[in-house]
């Protein structure tokens, strides 16, 4: 009689949560997040599993917070193995527009912050890893990873895995989780190798739903399924070992801003130059800690602690999120503008902006809000009203992002002719008027989100961290 070993098919939910900061800093309430984290925790007890759970800074200090019960869920749960912690850029952002200076300053401030909540005892024997785009998991960057600490990466990816990066980085190819649809699950399931391991990515605001689909998916009835985390998958299969299969060699990173559809990422950039200019450090010089332990850290740090977190906001809300981008420049360029006033100010570029910058800013303040103006014009127009003040908003958000453009164009011109008194005025002018255009184009956007309901196109596929809704 032959006798075959069963190796179960290792399923590994990753959920994902991302609470973006409001206008003033201040997080939501993480209403979907809780609901989820109790849900997903409950059925994986049920089933005697184990789950992986990414949390940005945001959602951190929105469970802090508004957690309730949802936090000492969270904390047993990461204590007993049931949850097993993955690192995600703190702020949200896509990896492929950070460096790997700020990709590793964010995965340090998230790690910090997750400590601050859960304790550095539950941390201690977790390891380390993180959810990557493909395209920003070049061999550079994998090895960095690697240098990190962290012991694996999930990337999107239709070849599920696991495969080797190097010496030590294991990679694993993931799917989004099937919301709602049992039957795709089981069919996942049903055509995974025995012992394979299957990440599927979820947003952790959808985790009722999610416990809903595994329960009807009857996954704990089927000896062929195992739920674990991705943690307990490296444990069986050990960290790149030998005979793991090397991943394929990789393209270049994704360049910072690549893409089509900028956004506000010329702005962002220009305020970033000002507050090089400034002195302003680029790394973000506070723990993880101040984040989860501050309703609203910008608003009670110094400015060289402030700034650089506004501007890591505002270059993680990306294409997406052009209102808050606006929102968090203009909060930098006031800081920035009151340094300038200071008797001891001397600004100092570390090099003009490259032609091709100044060209896309340009034509950014020249639009202005372009598609907001048109959008209210064209809602005026059936209403027969101005859309609650949206127009005269955008029209002096344009007004504004003229003087910009001009104040801008002239503290650049100065710095590179050499003049500090004059580079220190006009930098400060810069900022100011930076600053204005920014806060009149974020107002303008917001007043226009009701009548442009064009939704968060986040995508697990590129790993964006979405924003949830407030509950």
């Amino acid at each position: 009689m032959r006798v075959e070993t069963l190796r179960p098919v290792r399923l590994a939910i990753v959920a994902v949560a991302h609470v973006a900061d409001g206008a003033e800093g201040a997080a939501p309430h993480p209403g979907p997040i809780v609901d989820g984290i109790e849900a997903l925790v409950d059925e994986v007890e049920r089933q005697g599993g184990a789950l992986t759970i990414g949390l940005t800074a945001g959602a951190l200090a929105a469970l802090a917070r508004h957690g309730g019960g949802a936090v000492a869920t969270l904390e047993r749960a990461v204590a007993e193995g049931r949850v097993a912690p993955i690192l995600v850029p703190a702020h949200g952002a896509d990896a492929r527009r950070l460096d790997a200076d700020e990709h590793g300053d964010e995965l340090r401030l998230d790690r910090e912050a997750l400590t601050a909540l859960v304790g550095e005892g539950a941390m201690a024997t977790a390891r380390r890893g993180t959810l990557v785009g493909a395209a920003a998991l070049d061999d550079a960057r994998a090895a960095r990873l690697a240098a990190w600490g962290l012991d694996y990466a999930v990337t999107p990816s239709t070849e599920r895995g696991p495969s080797r990066r190097g010496e030590r980085l294991v990679v694993f190819g993931a799917a989004p989780f099937p919301v709602g649809e049992p039957e795709a699950l089981r069919a996942i399931v049903a055509e995974a190798p025995d012992g394979a391991a299957v990440p599927l990515v979820v947003w952790l605001d959808e985790g009722e739903a999610v416990a809903a689909t595994l329960a009807a998916a009857r996954v704990a009835d089927d000896p062929r399924v195992s739920l674990r985390s991705l943690d307990d998958v490296l444990a069986q299969d050990g960290v790149a070992p030998g005979w793991l299969a090397a991943a394929a060699p990789s393209g270049t990173t994704v360049a910072r801003g690549a893409g089509e559809g900028r956004g506000a990422a010329p702005l962002v950039e220009a305020a970033r130059w000002l507050a090089a200019a400034c002195g302003m450090p680029r790394l973000v010089p506070v723990d993880g800690e101040a984040l989860v332990a501050l309703d609203d850290a910008p608003a009670v740090l110094p400015p060289r602690a402030a700034v650089p977190l506004l501007l890591r906001r505002a270059q993680a809300a990306g294409i997406e999120g052009a209102a808050r981008a606006y929102g968090a420049v203009a909060r930098a360029c006031r800081l920035l503008a009151a340094e300038c006033l200071l008797t001891d100010a001397r600004p100092r570029a570390t090099g003009a902006l490259p032609p091709s910058l100044m060209a896309e800013l340009a034509a950014l303040l020249g639009r202005a809000v372009g598609d907001a103006l048109e959008a209210a014009r064209v809602e005026a127009t059936l209403r027969a009203q101005d859309d609650g003040g949206a127009l005269a908003t955008a029209e002096e958000a344009r007004r504004r992002a003229g003087e910009a453009l001009v104040a801008f164009a002239r503290a650049e011109e100065a710095l590179r002719a050499g003049f500090l008194l004059a580079g220190r005025t006009r930098f400060g002018e810069a900022a100011r008027c930076l600053g204005e255009h920014a806060m009149w184009a974020a107002c303008a956007l917001e007043a226009l989100a009701e009548a442009d309901q064009r939704g968060w196109p986040g995508s697990i596929e590129s790993w964006r961290m979405r924003p949830v809704a407030s509950g």
